[in-house]
């Protein structure tokens, strides 16, 4: 098994749910975008360049995607927080986000 594989598997429920559902969004939103590990953490490029990863809260394990270079995309559910470049977008594994 990958890393990348191992990420997926070892998460408890409800978070191995929640970033397996997210995953397959992120996967379907371009035919260009593909999934790699990258810094222990299951990463996105599109056409080739970073686009975003997935992370979990370290005090309440909750999920969540961090936008590369997102620093100037404006959206009330974005949080750049101490970060320099990235924001992050915060899932709650409890409910439905899909909507």
């Amino acid at each position: 098994m990958t890393p990348l594989e191992e990420f997926y598997e070892l998460q408890p429920e409800p978070q191995r749910g929640c970033f397996l559902a997210m995953r397959e969004m992120v996967l379907n939103l371009h035919p260009d975008v593909t999934a790699a590990w990258k810094w222990h953490l299951p990463f996105f490029y599109l056409k080739g360049k970073m686009f975003c990863y997935f992370g979990k809260n370290n005090k309440t394990n909750e999920p969540y995607i961090g936008f590369h270079k997102s620093k100037n995309v404006e959206h009330p559910k974005l949080e750049i927080g101490d970060r320099k470049m990235i924001k992050i977008f915060r899932i709650n594994p409890h409910e439905d986000f899909g909507n």
